[in-house]
């Protein structure tokens, strides 16, 4: 995650440089995405693993069935649909 953090400033940085700088631009808003996905899905797992009326250790796994792909792809449209309304 520190990486994505130090390419999306470095990025970000090379814009404000150059007013027409598409390509760069363009891996910024993919670094950023990505970033902003992670961020997201750490906190969306990490809260999962919070134990909720009790004193036990209830570790959350993303089963690797089709469950676990559901939940991916779930996340990955919810992205997908905030990013439509935002354009």
């Amino acid at each position: 995650m520190g990486a994505l953090w130090l390419c999306t400033t470095v990025l970000a940085i090379a814009v404000s440089f150059r007013a027409r700088a598409t390509r760069i631009l363009l891996y910024g808003v993919c670094c950023t995405m990505a970033l902003a996905w992670l961020i997201r899905w750490t906190l969306l797992i990490q809260v999962q693993t919070v134990p909720k009326y009790n004193a036990h250790l209830i570790p959350y796994t993303l089963p690797s069935t089709t469950d676990g792909l559901q939940a991916l792809i779930g996340t990955f449209g919810l992205w997908v649909a905030l990013l439509i309304m935002v354009r």
